[in-house]
């Protein structure tokens, strides 16, 4: 490399052009300058693609810009065509079919490097992304916690349950068979632990000297109530559920309870 170039920072410490550099170039291709100082220039762009591209790039955003501080007579706008002939910088017929290669090479290079990164990259994979265990150490596992279980309860057979149904209810089963009412009252039917099919109808009797309507009430062994009915007469049929079980039932008033009794389905 001339000393005389380095000196005036065309070239970097890296053998390539500065800006000045590729400017210089580039101004030297639009007025057609041939001076000696320039060969030096002009051979290294033969042999670097990367400044070469930097001055082609350079060349063509300047030579696309409009000249500046330019006068125009009446006789150039008058004439267009004698304008646009001042505007457009000539170029040397060699430069010109060499920048028409190098943006042929340009446009190769960067198709041929688009297609090996698409080529380059790995194919869609619709494998299931693995379980973090899998990817795992057996040393990694081995320092995880070990999560802690629950084994379900086994369920309960069928005749746990059925026998469920007929466990008695401490707060009714006390209450079973009395009459709270002596005067007048007196219950016919279903006596206690009668025994019913389930879903068969039951019916109720009973007697009374008043004619006041009662509550008839029917719950189950665990103390909910199934059904409930004003009854003005003294006995009502009632269709029983398809439950097997314990079943209680109560005769009340507007002011008291008046009977408990009990029956089974079964």
């Amino acid at each position: 490399m001339p000393d005389h170039l380095s000196t005036i920072g065309l070239f970097r410490s890296d053998q390539h052009l500065t800006e000045e550099g590729i400017a210089a170039c580039a101004q030297a291709l639009l007025s057609e300058r041939t001076e000696d100082s320039l060969q030096a220039l002009y051979a290294h762009l033969e042999t670097c693609e990367a400044c070469r591209r930097e001055v082609v790039e350079l060349y063509g955003l300047i030579a696309t810009m409009p000249p500046e501080d330019q006068e125009v007579s009446e006789q150039e706008k008058n004439d267009p065509s004698s304008s646009a002939t001042k505007a457009t910088p000539r170029l040397h017929p060699g430069w010109r079919w060499s920048l028409v290669a190098l943006t042929a090479v340009l446009a190769f290079w960067v198709y041929r490097n688009t297609r090996d990164e698409v080529t380059s990259l790995p194919p869609a994979n619709n494998a299931p992304t693995p379980a973090l265990e899998q990817l795992l150490s057996p040393e990694q596992k081995e320092d995880r916690p070990v999560a802690e279980t629950k084994v379900p309860e086994p369920k309960q057979g069928q005749p746990d349950l059925y026998a469920a149904n007929f466990i008695p209810s401490e707060q009714l089963e006390g209450l079973s068979g009395e009459v709270f009412r002596s005067s007048g009252f007196e219950v016919l039917f279903p006596s206690i632990n009668q025994t019913f099919s389930p879903g068969a109808e039951i019916l109720f009797q009973w007697k009374q000297e008043s004619g006041t309507p009662l509550q008839l009430i029917v719950l189950n062994n665990s103390g909910k109530e199934v059904f409930r009915q004003e009854v003005s007469a003294t006995t009502w049929a009632w269709t029983s559920p398809k439950r097997p079980g314990l079943y209680y039932w109560k005769l009340e008033s507007t002011e008291e309870l008046l009977y408990t009794g009990k029956f089974l389905l079964k």
